[in-house]
């Protein structure tokens, strides 16, 4: 990911408001004919899951005080319609619906400079016997602390995260038991006008392995 420099806070307000009207009914008119509702036209992605296959866009709208207004993108791919599944054998002998393998690639950014990025999967086989999930994210968030005195400190949280987990299903029934792996590490960082001045003695690193699950 290349970042040519924090946005400037019109560019980001211009940009949370154009995610934002773009779900407006008023812009659905613009939208493809499976995007919307053939009764009122309004946005409707409804067909697009059950009958099409593709990314589908989900917009970010953020406006936390603390890092100020900002959005971004997440695109999630499905492999296959959702009607397909219910047209399987699976369906027919169990009444439930195989999911489709998911792909989903993400960003956002806000005025103060804060970042992140993650990219994640969920795979299934053998008619949903067997799951895996697997993502990988990366945040850069920038903060202020207050004190007893009011007044705000700021700092950095450079972070990095992976999960990862593969489940089998117990016989035919809802309970999945695998291994599950959760790693995290997170750079604390004092900061001056969002820029970072030196590293805070705090934990670095956070290391976590589960090696028995069950959801």
């Amino acid at each position: 990911m290349i970042i040519l420099g924090p946005p400037g806070k019109t560019f980001l307000r211009t940009l949370v408001c154009a995610l934002s009207l773009g779900c407006a009914g008023s812009f659905a008119q613009w939208l493809p004919a499976r995007l919307t509702d053939p009764g009122d036209g309004m946005l409707d992605l409804s067909e697009h899951l059950l009958e099409h296959r593709g990314i589908l866009p989900v917009p970010i709208v953020i406006t936390e005080p603390a890092v100020g207004y900002g959005g971004g993108l997440v695109g999630i791919f499905f492999d296959k319609p959702l009607g397909d599944a219910r047209a399987r054998p699976a369906w027919v002998e169990t009444g439930k619906a195989v999911p489709p393998n998911i792909t989903a690639v993400g960003a956002l950014g806000t005025e103060n400079g804060t970042r992140g990025a993650f990219i994640g999967h969920r795979h299934t086989w053998q008619a949903d016997r067997y799951r895996y999930l697997g993502a990988l994210g990366k945040v850069d968030a920038r903060l202020d602390y207050y004190g007893p005195l009011g007044k705000p400190r700021a700092y950095q949280l450079d972070g990095v995260g992976l999960i990862r987990s593969f489940r089998l299903r117990a016989g035919e029934t809802d309970w999945f038991f695998g291994p599950r792996y959760a790693w995290l590490k997170v750079n604390p960082r004092s900061a001056t006008a969002g820029r970072p001045t030196g590293r805070a003695p705090l934990a670095r690193c956070a290391s976590v392995t589960e090696p028995g699950g069950v959801s």
